[in-house]
This record gives C-alpha cells, structure tokens and sequence, in this order.
C-alpha cells in the first residue's frame, strides 16, 4: 500500500505546526490517519531551516518494519540498505516548497512531516550597506556578495537584481555605496575600483560605466557617500562634494568645506538639494541644487546628538530619521525649523546599523553585523526582523562558539544577551533555556561548554575565570566546580563514564590535556608538552575529541598529526594525516557510527573525516563538497548522533550538516 505524508514547506519564520508525539505526524492534507506498523522519519533537513541552494537533500530511515520505495516530490530515494535508510535530492523553487513524501510498504508504515524548508535567495545578503524603496519592496547594496538585491515584502522573498551572473555590462569589483533615483528606474554604484561611478538599471541589471580616472576633470581618489538625482551623481571625498554628469562622466567641485563625517545622504527633490548629516558636528545641512549654497538646518548646539552609524531617511512629512547617539534611539529631524525628536527602539534589537530606508509609511533599517533587514515601527517602539533570519522565536544576538545538543535542542551561548538558547531541532523554534552562569568574566575569547545528556547539565568552562561552572539546563541554576583554574582552556568534553571534564589547555609554554572531576575538583595533567614533543601541539588551535568510552582522547593538530592519549597512562599515538591535509584545526568530535574523527578546518572552511587509526582524511562537507550555503566563518560544531548531523555555529548562524551527503542548510539566523 502507499501512505502518503504531506507538508508545507513554509519560510522560516513560521511554525511547521500539525506534529503529533516524538515528531509523527497523523497524515497530510486530504490523508486519512495511518495506523500502521512502520515508521517514516525524517533525519534532514531539520525543521525550521532554509538554503540558497535550487536543491537540498532529504534524508530518512524506515523503522519498525521494511518499504519497497520511498519517493520525495515523485523522486525515487536511493539506499544501500533496502530502504532502512535512504536519501533523495530535491529540487526547489524560490519560496515555500510542497514537499511530499511516500512510502510504498508491504506492510503498512507512518508518515512524517520535513520542514519547514525554503529556498531562500536572501542568504547570500551579508552586509547590506544602503537601502532604499523599489518596486513595492527595499533593495539594498551588499558589498560582500557584491550584488544589488531586492526584497519584495509582501511574499518574503528576495532576488539579485544585479551582480552575480544577473545583468550585463561592467562588474562590481569593490562596490561601497548605492544611490537609487527617486523615479528607481536607475542605480549609481561608487565602486572603489579605479573610483568608478556605474549605472544600475534596474530593470534589467545591466550595469554601464558612468566615470572612472581615464574621464576628464578632478581625480576621486576616495569617498564617503554617494547619491544622486536625475541628471547628476554627487560623491561625497572627506569635506568635498564631487557633482559627476551621469550621462557625459564629466567631474566638478559642487561644494567645498561643507561636512566634516559624513553618515548620512539623501537627495530632497521637493527642494531641490543635497541633503547631509555630519555627526562630527552634530548636523544636518542642505545643500542647494545647481547654486550650491550651504543652509544648516539642525545643529550643531542642538541637544539631541547624532550618532556616527550611517544612514539618513526621508518622511512624507517634511522631516529626516537619523541614527541617536544613544544605541537604542533614532531622531527625527523637522526640515522646516531643525526641531530634534527621540524616538526609543528595544536595547540592542539592531548592532552596527547600515543604513535607513522610509518605504511606503514604514521604516526599515539594515543591519551589518548580521545582514538582517527590520522593519521599525516608531510609534510602538518595535523592531521587526524581515529579511536573513531563520527560525522563530527569541532573538539572538551574537553567538558564541559553543554549541551542544540536549533532548533535540541546540544549545548556544548568546555572547551578548547573555543567556543560553535553545533551538528546536523539529520546528526551528528558539527559546531562553537559561541565563549565563553568573557571573562570568570577561574574557578575550567566549566561553566553551559541553553537555551532560543524562544530567541535563551543561559544563561551562569560564576561560576568563579559568574555572568550570555547571550550568542545571531545567532550572538554570549555576554553581562552580572548586578546582585549579584553567586560564589559557580552549575547549572541554565531558567524560560522563568517569564524571569529569576533559580540557585541552592550550597556553604554549604549558599547554597540557587536564582532567578535572566534577564532583572534588580535583584535577589532573594527563599530558603535557614534554621533551620530544613539539610545543604548539598543545597550542591556540587543536580540536579535541573524546571517545565514548572516556578513556580515549584525540588531539587533531595543525601538522597534519591526530594525536591518540590514554587519560589513564598519558601514552601518546601519533598518527599521520593523509588525504584531505589540516590547515586550522579548531573543534572535533568522535563519531561512534563511522568510528571516525570529524575535524572543522577554520581556515579551509571544510569537515574532515579522519580515521583515527590510519590517518587516512577525506572531506566530507565544504570546499565544494555538499549543496547548501557555503561555509564563511565557522567556529565550532556538536554531532547529533540520533539525526546522523552535525550542528554549527558559522558567521553567527546555524548550519546543519549530514554527514552522509555533506548536505548543508541554515536553521538558525
């Protein structure tokens, strides 16, 4: 018989929903519920996740009873093992995706919901640096992806108008600033490459070249902003404004001496002039159009400072929004006498701001830090997150490098908000599972932990400190294990068959493995750098694995070694690495399903699977292995054993990885 399973793949801002006990679902739309003796589970993607990629990777098992065919969107799956596990690649549209999965069994099964998943095309936005209205939506400038995108924000979905394969003409080589005309037809980029000055059509992406130094007139060495009007584009160099002929590339000097640290622009056309914040004197000036006079409207004696963050919006009713001095303020400006007001937003809900845009009655605000677009609504002093966030729930600031699993969470160290968050593997759902271990020292580099399933507890080691916090994952209760500190520990497994912490310290002239009980705090150095061995081998980089067992310990090194130690004898095995070599090794983690070392190379931005006993090393995931977003800045991973995935932490999101394919999406932005 066929049993059918149905889900929406929905954007991850929205719940999944519809779940029965341990993740079953009772049938999918128009699906009777299915009483039967085999199960249809779904191991990835997670719930809540989401890909740039056209296509993704569904993977699954079959338990309590056999299947002849498992099929995903009419796709046949593939397996080794007559279906106990399989594997099917799917293709995706841009947006939700219905995704439906069947089994045809001999002797019944259940189904399962996927999801939700969404191809989502607004993850290669990184650092959205000027933002404005266009067609119905904002489009915004990012200078790591180097294209221009625009986010429609009644459908949720962003496309590249331009860059990237999307449109003809000149590339972007180094793009800094946009200025869209009032009518958004066109885009002016300034592009620090030979100081070029391009046109954006933005209708067809074709870029054409307006001025660079081979035109005539005043070398542009640098600039601080740029906007444009009609007939013109103005470029902003330290105190002068630079008028360049859209259509000739001609250049001139429009104004001289007028601003000091320019953060904000934008072009008046009902008075026809150069509007400019100069935070370094606290004021807006007007800048008339074609005379060049200079008028202050605000400022600089004015009570309400400007912070120095870029970005500059114009309202319908004749006044400018700036960034406050204070992190959690924006101003609003009268253009008719200069009158300052404060409006107050929630503490530390947008860092290191990019830019501003007034679309359509609303506020939007672009942040650098994490690539997110919010909506802002003044009045009620709410942000909302509109573009680059995954999942739903708490909202995080910036994550840390530790990460753990716990009864089908993933448990992060939020750095900022100072709390640890779990994310919910099945539905993408983010919630406070505790504050931080209190207090915890401020330290160059955060704290890294890990978990104790059967205790629910976290160990925290507290590098500023030195010392080692357990952390009630239920109550959220901390208490401080009394031992030597560790200053200089870079990273702890818990060995939970002889209840203590395994911690590599990684200060170069000491730089040992110590075990520590959790119980007495009595501590222990296992190995150390002693004559023989080479110093750094205990250094700033190393990732460290524990076996199962807890007698076993690997230390992957970055000269290609994976060093085997006894925490009973301190014996030392090296092992040389061959195959896929080890550039910055900086975590590592057994897995006892493929008797395997996994590795995260930093610097290579790929996982490496080593066998500990030969040292033979493949890649598994990155570096052109595994579809989904590719890896940017990762920091630190966990092994889901019960999902065969590995969950990381990546440029301040989520990833999930299956080890099988080295499949990769988002859960967590």
């Amino acid at each position: 018989m066929r049993i059918v399973g149905s889900t929406l793949i929905a954007l991850g801002v929205a719940a999944c929903g519809g779940g029965g006990p341990d993740g079953e679902i009772v049938g999918g739309p128009g699906v009777a519920p299915a009483t039967l003796s085999a199960a249809l589970q779904v191991t990835f993607p997670p719930g809540g996740s989401a890909t740039d990629g056209a296509a993704t990777m569904v993977c699954g098992r079959v338990t309590g009873g056999s299947a002849d065919a498992v099929y995903v969107n009419g796709h046949l799956a593939t397996t080794v093992d007559g279906f106990a596990t399989w594997v099917c690649k799917v293709p995706l549209i841009p947006g939700p995706n219905d995704v439906t999965i069947e089994a045809i069994e001999s002797d019944g099964g259940r189904s399962v919901e996927v999801g939700p998943v969404v191809h989502r095309q607004d993850l290669v936005v990184r650092a959205p640096i000027d933002i404005a209205g266009h067609a119905g939506g904002i489009v915004m400038l990012d200078r790591v992806s180097k294209t221009i995108v625009a986010h429609d924000l009644d459908a949720a979905v962003a496309e590249v108008v331009s860059g990237q394969g999307v449109g003809r003409g000149v590339g972007f080589v180094e793009p800094l600033f946009m200025a869209v005309t009032s009518d958004q037809k066109d885009a002016f980029v300034f592009d620090a490459s030979e100081c070029r000055v391009i046109r954006v059509d933005m209708a067809t992406g074709d870029r054409t070249l307006v001025s660079d130094r081979t035109f005539a007139g005043l070398d542009i060495y640098s600039s601080d902003a740029i906007l444009a009007d009609e007939s013109a584009t103005f470029i902003l160099v330290g105190s002068a404004i630079i008028r360049v002929d859209s259509w000739t590339g001609g250049r001139d000097v429009f104004a001289m001496g007028s601003v000091a640290n320019v953060t904000g622009t934008a072009f008046d056309a009902v008075e026809s002039r150069l509007l400019v914040v100069d935070s370094g004197l606290n004021k807006l000036s007007a800048i008339r159009v074609p005379s060049g006079r200079v008028e202050i409207i605000s400022g600089p004696d004015a009570n309400v400072p400007i912070a120095t963050s870029r970005g500059l919006a114009l309202t319908p009713r004749r006044t400018a929004l700036v960034f406050g001095a204070q992190p959690n303020t924006i101003v609003e400006i009268d253009l008719g006498n200069g009158a300052r007001r404060t409006w107050t937003i929630p503490l530390g809900a947008i860092r290191n701001p990019g830019s501003l845009a007034y679309v359509d009655g609303r506020l939007f605000v672009t942040e650098l830090a994490r690539g997110l677009i919010h909506r802002v609504d003044l009045a009620a002093g709410t942000v909302e997150t509109l573009h680059g966030r995954v999942g739903h729930g708490v909202e995080l600031g910036e994550l840390g490098v530790a990460i753990g699993i716990s009864d089908g969470q993933a448990l992060i160290l939020d750095s900022v908000n100072a709390t640890v968050v779990g994310v919910d593997l099945d539905t993408g759902a983010r919630g406070v599972v505790s504050k931080h271990p209190a207090p915890l020292t401020r330290a160059d580099s955060a704290p890294v932990f890990d978990i104790m399933d059967g205790a629910h507890e976290a160990i925290v080691l507290d590098r500023g400190s030195g010392l080692l916090v357990r952390l009630d994952l239920e109550s959220g209760e901390a208490t401080t294990v009394a031992s030597e500190p560790v200053y200089w520990g870079s990273a702890i497994r818990i060995d939970e068959v002889h209840n203590r912490g395994v911690v590599l310290d990684s200060l170069a002239s000491t730089g040992a493995i110590v075990t520590i009980d959790l119980d007495t705090g009595v501590s222990e150095v296992v190995a150390d750098a002693k004559p023989g061995f080479r110093v750094f081998e205990f250094g700033d980089t190393g990732g460290l694995a524990l076996h199962p067992d807890g007698e076993t310990a690997y230390l992957a090194r970055p000269d290609a070694v994976v060093e085997k130690i006894d925490l009973e004898t301190g014996e030392r095995i090296q092992v040389l690495v061959t195959g896929t070599p080890l550039a910055v090794p900086t975590d590592a983690v057994y897995d006892p399903a493929g008797e395997q070392i996994l590795v995260l190379d930093k610097e290579r931005r790929e996982v490496v699977a080593i066998d500990p006993e030969t040292g033979i090393s493949q890649t598994i995931s990155g570096g052109g292995h595994g579809a989904g977003p590719a890896l940017r800045a990762p920091e630190s991973f966990v092994l889901d054993v019960a999902r065969n995935v590995l969950h990381m932490i990546d440029d301040n999101r989520v990833l999930a990885i299956e080890l099988t394919t080295g499949a990769r999406v988002v859960t967590t932005q």
